[in-house]
């Protein structure tokens, strides 16, 4: 005997709450990101590995202000981690606009807003889990700073995370499919290079010593490095670079995002 079901009038059905299926989301695009290899060897490995080489040195102990050298090396693999996790997955977020995918979560309970939120905190959240890894790893091997100064550094790393977030939109944009990803991936290691995140710039020549200043990821390395340095060599041009690097890529992303929604 076959049961027939009639379906409920639309005026007694309860609509689904937008935060519907938010949380699952995002948990398991945390989960994702933080087992991906890709992830594992280039967004944590790589930096720990300099890291071990450079801030294990037997000058590495010689001491600065608020630390030692080990830290300043560990700060700015730890902040090259973050900018790598971060861009890769704002990158993402702007290939699936572009081949649709966020008009098809347009369909759903959850919405796009939503949706993209969640994909924010989601960077934001890997980024924070990596920075803790590596903090971690340091302090286990060598890397000396005050208490205070391990907080404030922490803390400007995360913030200055807009800067490759929105790095990560530009590039993703401008190139458009996967291949963002090869992209983004190759412009983030020179720029750390060029920023002084693999090799002090005061051993690099004049040239690139000033050139460093207009590139994106040098204010944010400066700044980062303050509080273990005291402040005492801070070039404020710094904040400038940090400022105005938000803003070009700021209005570059808006600009940019119409190509995620053409067809």
């Amino acid at each position: 005997m076959t049961t027939v079901t009639t379906a409920r009038p639309l005026s007694q059905r309860t609509p689904t709450p937008p935060i519907h299926g938010f949380w699952p989301v995002t948990f398991k695009n945390v989960i994702i990101a933080m087992t991906n290899p890709w992830n594992l060897v280039f967004t944590i490995g790589l930096p720990v590995m300099i890291y071990l080489i450079f801030g294990t040195i037997e000058m590495a102990e010689q001491p600065l202000e608020h630390g030692n050298v080990a830290a300043a090396v560990l700060v700015s693999m730890a902040q090259y981690a973050t900018v790598m996790a971060i861009s890769m997955l704002t990158a993402e977020i702007a290939i699936e606009s572009s081949k649709g995918w966020t008009r098809t979560m347009a369909l759903t309970p959850l919405g796009v807003r939503a949706y993209m939120f969640a994909k924010v905190l989601i960077s934001v959240i890997v980024g924070i889990i990596v920075l803790i890894l590596i903090f971690t790893i340091g302090h286990a091997t060598g890397s000396q700073m005050d208490f205070p100064t391990w907080v404030t550094t922490f803390g400007l790393i995360v913030i200055l995370s807009v800067v490759p977030a929105l790095l990560g939109l530009v590039v993703a944009a401008m190139v458009g499919g996967e291949q963002a990803y090869g992209v983004l991936g190759g412009s983030v290691a020179l720029l750390g290079f060029l920023s002084g995140m693999f090799v002090p710039l005061d051993q690099l020549n004049e040239f690139f010593q000033t050139f460093a200043k207009f590139t994106p990821l040098w204010g944010m390395n400066q700044i980062a490095l303050g509080p273990l340095t005291g402040w005492t060599e801070f070039d404020h041009l710094a904040i400038v670079n940090v400022l105005a690097w938000v803003a070009i890529m700021a209005a570059g992303a808006a600009a940019l995002s119409k190509r995620f929604t053409n067809r």
